[in-house]
């Protein structure tokens, strides 16, 4: 299972008929497809160096909260779990795209092809 890179303290409601793909402990909706829009609240995308520039800059906002890590607990993360999620990232967007272009059917008919449901 992924485990991506949540980096904000805001959310948000479901649009009407839009269909729920990810949430988290910390917020209930992190990810949405809507007709044909994907929206992910967190990160598969990040590398290594990138959240060490974050946890560095925005080390004064890394205050001990339930959906808060600690800067050393997000920087012990290993550098494979990067690599998969960059990996997942990119399976993620190639199969929406080819989903989005080649549509037929419902935004649930999407999210089902989309996570290898037919």
């Amino acid at each position: 299972m992924a485990k991506p890179f949540l980096w904000h303290g805001d959310s948000y409601h479901l649009p009407d008929g839009a269909v729920q793909i990810a949430r988290s402990v910390a917020f209930e909706n992190q990810g949405l497809v809507w007709n044909h829009v994907l929206a992910l609240q967190f990160h598969l995308e990040v590398r290594p160096e990138w959240v060490q520039m974050l946890a560095k800059r925005d080390a004064r906002e890394l205050v001990a909260a339930r959906s808060v890590q600690s800067a050393e607990e997000i920087l012990s993360k290993p550098d494979g779990l990067y690599r998969e999620n960059n990996a997942l990232s990119n399976r993620l967007l190639r199969r929406w795209r080819g989903h989005v272009h080649g549509h037929q059917g419902g935004c649930r008919t999407i999210v089902g092809r989309l996570v290898g449901r037919r």
